[in-house]
């Protein structure tokens, strides 16, 4: 189960906040998400220990492809988002080093 751990306010810098979550159990793997003004996220990224256990398992096999080559350093996360208007969408949040393109929405919702 993924959880929020920290959430820090930011100031001047386009974002509103930078939300900080758990991805597993193991010390220092986290998703760092930076919220737009709206509360919507505009980019993650992953903490260097992420990439770390990303690299062993990739080396002991469990992984299919090398940390440069993953999709979601490229590409980003998927992410749920509730709104009053559509409920439950998935959107794809950008990796923190791309353009602060707003994140695009699945067609996949309600689910």
């Amino acid at each position: 189960l993924n959880f929020a751990y920290a959430i820090t306010p930011l100031n001047g810098s386009g974002a509103a906040a930078e939300v900080s979550v758990k991805e597993s159990q193991a010390a220092g793997l986290r998703s760092i998400y930076r919220l737009g003004p709206d509360l919507v996220p505009i980019s993650v990224a992953m903490s260097d220990r992420y990439w770390e256990v990303h690299r062993d398992l990739s080396r002991q096999g469990k992984l299919g492809h090398a940390p440069e080559d993953c999709p979601e350093r490229d590409r980003g996360m998927m992410a749920r988002m509730w709104t009053q208007e559509s409920g439950w969408q998935d959107i794809l949040v950008p990796p923190m080093l791309a353009s602060d393109a707003r994140p695009s929405r699945s067609t996949r919702t309600g689910q």
